[in-house]
């Protein structure tokens, strides 16, 4: 099994962010890995946001960016179609242990 997914990196999450800027958050964090395929959404880190009223209760904020056109739902849903969990422990797991 690869360590990484997609195996040939031709969808790799981008440094960047996404590359359309409208779902870049400003002031964010973005929570990025190299080997993060780019069709799972984009996730940032901010500090503050205007519907919580008050920061006691919340350490941590994170936007989970989506783009919510029609296009990109059914492209979406198709990606989600081919993943898989492992409903047990497997040979990359054994590798690198579980």
């Amino acid at each position: 099994m690869p360590t990484s997914y997609p195996t040939d990196h031709s969808t790799s999450m981008r440094h960047e962010g996404p590359s359309d800027l409208q779902f870049h958050i400003p002031g964010g964090i973005l929570l990025y890995h190299s080997q993060r395929d780019a069709r799972f959404s984009y996730i940032y880190k901010i500090s503050t946001h205007a519907l919580l009223p008050s920061l006691d209760h919340f350490k941590t904020i994170l936007i989970h960016v989506v783009d919510t056109s029609m296009d990109a739902r059914i492209s979406h849903a198709q990606f989600e179609e081919t993943l898989s969990v492992p409903l047990g422990p497997n040979a990359l797991m054994d590798e690198y242990g579980t």
